[in-house]
């Protein structure tokens, strides 16, 4: 069987299609192709030189919309073909499957899934009984139970190289799946009850296993990358043998730098040690909120604002890069709350502090209140998910000049982080009237500060942890290009 993924974002290197690519290409009876999307003309005269059986598309929420239509189109122009729909949003939302053009949804893992759909459908054939799917068949649905979750150290090493386009100085690399916990703004706690709150949340490689990815990608990439992103969820902190075995088994095979993502909670000397002399350079962790209400209860992040300093202030005696994650605009907040977020990123001291408008994704729990609260009316906002976290806030809010000046903090707030003497500014920033002009300028500014500060380069970072000096060259490069730089901005409302 041919196979046709179709990748909606080219800036995103997805781990999930890698997998799978590999997973069918390891039993050799199947042949994978990926189309990386940049227009539709393309995308069919692709599909007219494979002229694959299946068309595949894995699914943020905010992408399905345009991928609803590039498929819509597809159908229209070629010969038949089968949909199929994974990832998190088909997974989440699975009445999709009664909408045009959507042939098959996978819920949940979609390794042995796919290839048993693959192989079961050889020569012709059409069998519906295929554990994790949903199948459309003559206007009724078919759905069938889930699979076993799998044993993540059976999969082969991931397709690395099935992108092709944006190659970049890093390589993204996930040791577990899982998460240990139950935010309320994020699918996790939805996949634990898809899969009945099964007791351990976290797989995790072996350290053989790892070591197996990590020396194929050292092989493949060494002479194109700079540095490994783990991407996991939360890297299995907690496990202090792990950690320890990782650690020495990295730093002997590998050595080459890396970062990680970490609950501010699970900040430990020893073993943030131990990941520093294997390499690490930087830590990511998401405070989210600076507002204990907020965070605690309405995001479900257990921590106090004394934790997270403590954190940060750990993250700094190793001298690790420190990048902190925060949202606002969020059910329950007004823009005092989110002056609080601003004022503990900058007691925190980050490298680099990034905050995005919260996006409500259908089905999870912070959604749910924000329909209750009158935020959101159901059925109304949907279609409207933006693909990316930082420009739109769906929410409605009563009072619109606050929602205005958490809006305008959004584009203010990494500068102001990185360069705290500009605050009596910033608050004065803020209170400007919501017009468009000044929409556009301060988004140009947000640019600037992204550009500069949280996108920075390998390099520009061992600079920032290594030269005292280095913040004030940062400052005036933001500001020369504030004045100089011409590019277009997105202004968000």
């Amino acid at each position: 069987m041919k196979l046709l993924f179709v990748a909606l974002d080219s800036r995103v290197k997805r781990y999930g299609i890698m997998s799978l690519s590999a997973f069918l290409k390891k039993d050799k009876r199947h042949q994978v192709f990926l189309e990386e999307y940049t227009d539709f003309n393309t995308l069919k005269s692709r599909f007219d030189e494979i002229s694959p059986d299946f068309v595949a598309y894995s699914c943020m929420s905010g992408e399905y919309n345009k991928a609803r239509e590039i498929n819509r189109q597809l159908k229209s122009k070629v010969k038949p073909f089968v949909s199929l729909w994974g990832g998190p949003h088909p997974t989440y939302s699975q009445e999709i499957i009664n909408d045009e053009g959507v042939d098959a949804v996978c819920v949940g893992e979609g390794e042995g899934a796919l290839l048993e759909l693959c192989d079961r459908w050889q020569g012709g054939r059409r069998q519906y009984d295929i554990k994790n799917w949903l199948f459309k068949v003559d206007g009724r649905i078919i759905k069938n139970p889930l699979r076993p979750l799998i044993d993540i150290n059976t999969l082969p090493v991931p397709d690395f190289n099935i992108f092709k386009s944006g190659k970049k100085e890093y390589v993204d690399v996930y040791v577990t799946r899982g998460c240990y916990f139950n935010c309320t703004y994020c699918f996790n706690h939805r996949w634990k009850e898809l899969y009945n709150n099964f007791a351990n949340p976290i797989r995790t490689l072996s350290i053989e296993r790892a070591m197996e990815v990590l020396k194929y990608v050292k092989t493949e990439f060494a002479d194109k990358i700079k540095y490994i992103c783990f991407h996991d969820d939360t890297l299995p902190i907690k496990d202090k043998n792990w950690i320890t075995a990782f650690s020495q088994a990295y730093r002997e095979h590998i050595g080459i730098p890396f970062y990680i993502n970490m609950y501010p909670t699970m900040a430990d000397e020893e073993n943030l040690g131990l990941l520093k002399q294997a390499g690490l350079f930087k830590v990511n962790f998401a405070m989210e909120s600076g507002n204990e209400y907020i965070r605690q209860e309405v995001l479900g992040r257990k921590m106090s604002n004394e934790k997270i300093l403590k954190a940060a202030e750990i993250l700094h005696r190793h001298r690790l890069l420190v990048s902190i994650q925060n949202i606002t605009c969020l059910p329950r907040e007004d823009f005092r709350k989110t002056r609080e977020t601003f004022e503990l990123n900058i007691k925190c001291r980050p490298h680099i502090a990034a905050i995005s408008k919260f996006v409500p994704f259908p089905g999870i729990k912070l959604t749910e209140l924000a329909i209750k609260d009158n935020h959101l009316k159901r059925g109304e906002f949907e279609d409207k998910i933006p693909d990316d976290y930082h420009w739109r806030s769906l929410l409605n809010f009563k009072d619109k000049k606050d929602k205005c000046r958490m809006e305008y903090m959004v584009n203010l707030f990494t500068l102001g982080v990185a360069f705290p003497f500009l605050k009596p500014l910033i608050y004065l920033m803020v209170k400007a009237p919501d017009w468009p002009i000044i929409k556009r300028f301060y988004a140009h500014i947000d640019n600037q500060a992204w550009s500069v500060i949280t996108h920075q380069d390998f390099d520009q970072t061992m600079r920032t942890l290594h030269r005292k000096n280095e913040s004030i060259r940062l400052f005036f490069k933001i500001i020369s290009r504030v004045i100089f730089a011409r590019e277009k901005t997105e202004a968000g409302g």
